[in-house]
């Protein structure tokens, strides 16, 4: 956030409204999935469909594409070609946004997900309707747009440095758990999502 404050205010202004952009287009994405039985469907079972790892390594993409879009505001786009990592397919992004909104309603509304898979898409379409509403109250102004965007930037960082420490410690079962990774390989090593 320190490095927000050096940036002019033309610059601002612009990652404000590019950020506001790609918001909306997650958000888009997350609403189609959760409102499309098969779109749901298709995107949980690719999740249940890859190990941890594979998951870590679709967070870090995903980490790498927020990071490449905050980073080329600091600097010229010639000094910064873009990388093929910062890239991510739909399908990747779709399971990506799926995985990451699945973690953030573990740690905000657990009871969802406590519940069969059959009834998870209503409940994860009611709380995520609930969540953009209250993030719109907010207003569209700087910290509005980029501290929600800084913070799920913040969130997959800590994850996959988490889970890189567990790959060291002794591979994909061998590690404990932060907020964004409690409920990705449910308890007893039996996979939730």
């Amino acid at each position: 956030m320190a490095a927000l404050s050096t940036l002019a205010p033309p610059t601002l202004t612009d990652l404000t409204g590019s950020t506001l952009s790609l918001t909306l287009h997650h958000h888009s994405r997350l609403s189609s999935l959760l409102c499309s039985p098969s779109l749901f469907s298709l995107a949980l079972h690719h999740l249940h469909s890859l190990s941890l790892t594979r998951k870590t390594l679709l967070i870090a993409k995903l980490l790498l594409s927020s990071l490449h879009h905050l980073t080329r505001h600091f600097h010229p786009p010639t000094l910064i070609p873009p990388h093929p990592a910062t890239t991510i397919t739909r399908r990747d992004l779709d399971a990506a946004l799926l995985l990451v909104f699945l973690c953030d309603v573990h740690q905000q509304n657990p009871e969802i997900l406590r519940k069969p898979h059959a009834e998870w898409r209503e409940g994860l379409r009611k709380h995520c309707s609930e969540t953009v509403l209250r993030q719109s109250s907010v207003g569209v102004h700087y910290g509005g747009v980029l501290l929600p965007y800084v913070e799920m930037v913040i969130r997959c960082w800590r994850f996959v440095g988490v889970m890189a420490g567990c790959a060291v410690k002794g591979g994909e079962g061998g590690g404990g758990s932060t907020g964004g990774s409690g409920g990705a390989s449910g308890s007893g090593g039996e996979r939730r999502w």
